[in-house]
C-alpha cells in the first residue's frame, strides 16, 4: 500500500530526508488477514478461556511429539488412514505417559 503523507509533524522521520516524493509504502504481510481473524477470537471471553484450556492441555502433547519423539508428518494418505495413524500416535503417548507415573510411583515406595 502507498500512502501520501500530508503536513505532519513526524513527517521528516517518517519518510527519512532521501524520500523526495512524500510517498510512503507500507507492506503487508500475505498472513495479515489470519492476524485480524486471531484478534477478534480472542477478544471474547469465553473464547480467550478456550485457548487457555488449549495451551495447558493440547499444545504440550503435540510438542513432545514434534520434538521429543521426532513425529512431524504422516506416513500415510488419505483421511481415514491418517485418523488411524494419528489414533496410534496418541495411544503411544499415553502408554510413555502412564509408565512413566508407573516408574515413578515404583521410585517412591
Amino acid at each position: 500500500m502507498t500512502y501520501e503523507c500530508c503536513d505532519c509533524p513526524l513527517k521528516s522521520k517518517c519518510l527519512g530526508e532521501r524520500n523526495k516524493t512524500n510517498l510512503r509504502t507500507i507492506r503487508q504481510d500475505d498472513r495479515q488477514v489470519y492476524y485480524e481473524m486471531m484478534n477478534k477470537k480472542i477478544k471474547n471471553d469465553q473464547d480467550k478461556e478456550m485457548m487457555k484450556k488449549g495451551r495447558t492441555t493440547v499444545e504440550p502433547v503435540i510438542g513432545n511429539l514434534k520434538s521429543n519423539v521426532g513425529y512431524r508428518r504422516f506416513r500415510l494418505r488419505g483421511l481415514e488412514n491418517v485418523k488411524g495413524e494419528f489414533i496410534l500416535v496418541c495411544i503411544g503417548h499415553n502408554v510413555n505417559k502412564m509408565f512413566g507415573l508407573l516408574f515413578f510411583i515404583f521410585i517412591a515406595l
